[in-house]
């Protein structure tokens, strides 16, 4: 799934919050500013900013452990593993994130922990995390979009599996009726050579009995 590169920053929230918008229905995940700013941390953020994400994940590690309570900084983490197609590790990253008791920030770790799922291939997790995010932000319409698209690209795959399988069927199917004609033109052979191999000994004892 391509990403955009267009960056939006919103002042009017307390810490810094970044997004990127995905192509074809999917947001990619925000970043967000701790509000006890670190060097680790603000040299993470001019990484991420240069789209150096994997020096971003290593100095948002650096804060982490030096703030191991802060689940904001696990969210960064999560954010810059995200973006560097490290999947396991964002996932990994944003369920820590969901133990935050800060609600704006178990929303949006739960929002991008979805959308990982859905990068991971797991759509049915991805469809019962943006569910949840509804059920408590009911007019969330990006969660919405989100749903809505992977829902669709999960009834798509459903469809092309179960093309696959018919494919497959009539592929075996064929071959069955391959080898049962195979098997038949053996047999048909078989017979036509004992048959030969009869007339012949019948010629032999016809001659032997006119000899004698």
């Amino acid at each position: 799934l391509a990403l955009s590169s267009k960056r939006k920053i919103n002042p009017l929230l307390v810490f810094i919050l970044i997004s990127f918008l995905s192509l074809n229905g999917l947001h990619a995940p925000s970043i967000v500013q701790a509000k006890m700013v670190s060097s680790s941390v603000k040299q993470g953020i001019t990484a991420f900013e240069e789209k150096n994400y994997e020096q971003a994940k290593k100095h948002f590690i650096d804060a982490q452990l030096e703030n191991p309570e802060n689940k904001k900084l696990y969210y960064n983490i999560g954010t810059a593993a995200y973006m560097n197609e490290e999947f396991d590790q964002a996932k990994t990253s944003f369920k820590h994130a969901l133990e935050s008791e800060d609600k704006s920030l178990r929303h949006d770790a739960q929002y991008n922990l979805a959308n990982t799922h859905y990068r991971l291939g797991n759509l049915e997790d991805a469809i019962n995390e943006y569910e949840n995010i509804l059920k408590e932000f009911p007019e969330d319409t990006k969660a919405k979009e989100n749903l809505e698209f992977v829902k669709k690209k999960k009834q798509e795959k459903k469809q092309q599996e179960s093309k696959c399988d018919k494919d497959k069927q009539d592929k075996d199917n064929k071959n069955s009726d391959k080898k049962q004609d195979k098997d038949k033109d053996k047999n048909q052979d078989q017979k036509n050579k004992d048959q030969k191999e009869q007339n012949r000994q019948d010629q032999e004892n016809s001659k032997n009995d006119q000899g004698n």
